[in-house]
Parts: structure tokens; sequence; C-alpha cells
């Protein structure tokens, strides 16, 4: 039996070998090239264990150097849904476990956090996990707890994760009745203001005396400052949660706190980017024309679809947004986009060279002179590389009678024969025949160091 050197890999052992005794094997999860592993002892069901999985790697690596490089390698997901007014909690004496309700139906019209993860929100899940990261004492005042907590959820939250805050404290509110009672997002926001506007350390030392046996006072006597200038917070609560000069204001001067949730496209705009990307010229792993933020306005004139992304192995085809941003025309992820109205398909373009039909080399390959793996080598073609099809030319049988394609290519400024078997092709692609061997132009054959011709 293989024996567990590292501690990690230790208490990953153990852990599996009390759920086979329990008669129980998890799902675990461990991502390519990251120190952390995610367990998910009860089933959520593939779907949210994708997204939750996506999530964790995507934010438990930020959190943990934002708040406690000593945080726990392996994290467990349980799921009770005995309370349903708790989407989620942590226990303290469960350091490296989260509690999820996955209850389909809660009183009171309250949303369940699975019908939020489907909409790519997941502000219970990332509070629930800085709660984890972070760590704090038992002793520690609840609203800072909580307050904390959703300020990692404000500061980190990404996509459609609704980090909006209250507007500003009620009219008669104190600090127990709004701050101390209420705890999560008002507590947040108040952190926030005394980070910006009182001590920009502040953050950085609650979460440092919060894991010790620490008596936080004073706090009360920021309140009446605080309820007289509470400023616009609302109006972009990650950028003052970064403690950034000059936020922008993201409700574009109308009244109610930012949520991208709730955000409208104006003007001739009709979509919200959701998540930060870039706008590509084609839709593809192609060449990327600019950067797209997070809740821009844009323009979506029509939707196609594309090749899986690179490292995609699922072969699915996705869906692509044709946008317009600024003077900005390019393609972005229609996942990553929420439209107003309809939006129609984009014209079927032609299988000609440098149309936005995208073929990437599926392995290191190399491009070839003739259709033939004797002829000379012209270049090493790395996996993921673009290619535009010219032309096809079928092989001669070999002695099993197998025959396989050839297709005569363009990479970048250079021409010859890829094997078909190194390209991928959408159904119902079509291309004419090679009527000979192209002439390989001279001026190509020099770029390479060598004179035109060859064999």
């Amino acid at each position: 039996m293989t024996k567990c050197h590292r501690f990690g890999l230790f208490l990953f052992c153990l852990i599996l070998m009390g759920s086979i005794l329990t008669g129980q094997i998890p799902n675990v999860y461990a991502g390519n090239q990251s120190p952390y592993s995610l367990i998910f002892v009860d089933e959520l069901g593939d779907k949210y264990e994708t997204l939750i999985r996506n999530e964790f790697y995507r934010v438990y690596p930020k959190l943990v150097a934002t708040f406690n490089p000593n945080a726990p390698k392996i994290v467990k997901v349980k799921v009770d849904n005995s309370d349903p007014n708790k989407g989620g909690f942590y226990k303290f004496n469960e350091p490296d476990t989260i509690y999820l309700n996955m209850s389909k139906s809660l009183p009171d019209n309250k949303v369940p956090i699975s019908q939020e993860m489907d909409q790519l929100n997941f502000r219970v899940f990332d509070h629930e996990l800085a709660h984890l990261v972070q760590a704090y004492s038992p002793s520690t005042p609840i609203w800072i707890i909580e307050g904390m907590a959703d300020y990692a959820m404000i500061l980190l939250g990404d996509g459609m994760t609704d980090v909006s805050v209250p507007i500003h404290p009620e009219p008669k509110a104190t600090f127990s009745s709004e701050i101390e009672k209420k705890k999560y997002k008002e507590a947040a926001r108040f952190l926030i203001w005394a980070k910006n506007y009182k001590r920009s350390t502040i953050i950085e030392e609650i979460n440092k005396y919060a894991r010790q046996e620490t008596v936080f006072k004073n706090f009360d006597q920021l309140w009446e400052e605080y309820f007289k200038h509470p400023v616009a917070i609302e109006k972009n609560p990650q950028c003052y949660a970064a403690g950034e000069k000059n936020c922008p204001d993201l409700t574009n001067g109308k009244g109610g706190s930012y949520s991208p949730l709730t955000k409208e496209p104006d003007g001739n705009n009709n979509a919200i980017v959701t998540k930060t990307t870039y706008l590509l010229k084609k839709p593809d792993v192609s060449d990327s024309i600019t950067e797209v933020k997070a809740a821009s306005a844009v323009q979506a004139i029509c939707k196609t679809s594309g090749s899986p992304f690179l490292g995609d192995d699922s072969k699915i085809y996705h869906t692509w947004s044709y946008i317009k941003v600024g003077k900005m025309k390019g393609y972005i992820p229609a996942k990553y986009l929420t439209t107003k109205g309809f939006i129609p398909s984009c014209p079927k373009p032609s299988i000609t060279p440098n149309t936005e039909i995208r073929h990437l080399v599926r392995s290191d390959s190399a491009l070839y002179k003739k259709a033939d793996q004797n002829s000379d080598i012209l270049a090493y073609i790395n996996k993921g590389t673009e290619v535009d099809i010219i032309c096809v030319k079928p092989s001669k049988q070999d002695a099993n009678g197998k025959q396989d394609n050839w297709y005569y290519v363009q990479v970048d400024k250079k021409k010859g024969y890829l094997s078909a078997e190194s390209i991928k092709i959408i159904k119902g692609e079509s291309y004419p025949g090679c009527k000979k061997n192209p002439v390989i132009p001279s001026e190509l054959m020099k770029e390479e160091g060598k004179q035109g011709g060859g064999r």
C-alpha cells in the first residue's frame, strides 16, 4: 500500500479511510496544480458540485492570501437542510467544513441558494468559505465575525454574486440596532466605511486580532460620525472594499444600491457583462481586442456558436455573443452576458480562410511540405494554435486499406499540410479538394533559413 508522506496527503488518507469504514465514499476534487482539495461529503448533484468546485478554486486561494495563509488545505462541504432560515453555516468545532442548505423550497419567499447558484450568485458559499478561512475566535463579537465574512464576499465576489450593500442607516438607527443586531452587510458597510474614512489598516488589524482572545471596543464611538456621513458606498461596494480612490458610480446616478443582479442596460446598450473577460476577434480562442469589465453595459448585436474553449474536454460547442463596446466590436462567451430582449443569430459564415469558423490544432503536430509524413517539415505547430483550412487532400491507402485526409492550411504566414487527425472539424463543414501539391512560396522558406525548392 502506498504510504502518505506529507501531512496533507496523510489527512486526506484518514478522511478517505474513515469514509470507507462508514460506507460513504465522498466526491474528492483536487485542482490542477492547486495545493487545495475540495471534498463533497454529501452529494449535491453534478450540476451544483461543478458550480461550487469552480467557484472554490477561483475564490479560495484569494481568501487564503488575503486573510489567513494557515487556512485548511482540505475543505469539506456537507448538506444540512434542518434550518430553513439558514442558507449555510460554519461551526467553530469543525474548522475544515462548511454546511449548505440545498432545500428547493423555503418559507417566507426566501430564495433557495440552489436557485441563486443557477444565476451564478455565490454569496452564501463565499460567505461561509470566508468564515472557514478567517477562523475567528468564538469570543469575537458576532457582528464582527459576520461583517468580516460579508466584507470578504463583497471584496472577492465575482460575476453575478450579489455584492450590494444597504444604502444608508435608517433614520432612527443606533449602533446596537443597525450593526450589532443586523450584522452581515450592515456591519460590512460600516467596516468598509471605517477602512476608507478612518484607518486604512483597520480590516487587517481586525483580521489579526479576531483569531485571538481580544476585547474589541470603541467601535460604537464611530457610530455618530458614520451615521451623519455614511458616504455612498452602495454605488460601488467592491471598489470601496478594496480601498481604492475615486470609485466610479455603477448605479449611473440612480437611486438604490448597485448589484449585478439588478443592474439594467441603458441607451443603445441592451446587455450587461456579468464577468470580466476579453473581447475577442473571433468566436473562439483568438487574439483579444480589449478587456471588458464586469458590470459594463454593452450592445449585443447577435449570437453564434464556436468551438469548445481550449482545454475544455466536454466537446460542447459554446454560444458566443457578438457585441459592441464603445467603438469596438468582438466576441465574448454568451454565458458572461445578461441580455434584455431578443438577440438574433449571427449570419452563418462561409467556409473560407479567415472566416469566423475556428480550427485549433488538437495536439503538437508537424507542418509538412507535402501530404506525406516523409516530406520536409516546415514547422512544428503547438497544441491550441489556430489554423485556416484552404483545401483537403486524401492520402493513398496503406497496406491495411486505411486512408487519412490531409489539410492544406495556413498558420500565420506559413502554408503546408497537417494530418486530418490534428484538427477538429465541425460536422457539416466541407472544403474543396487540393488539385495538386501547392507550391510553397520561396520567401516563406527563406524565413526558416532555407532556400526555396527542396525535394
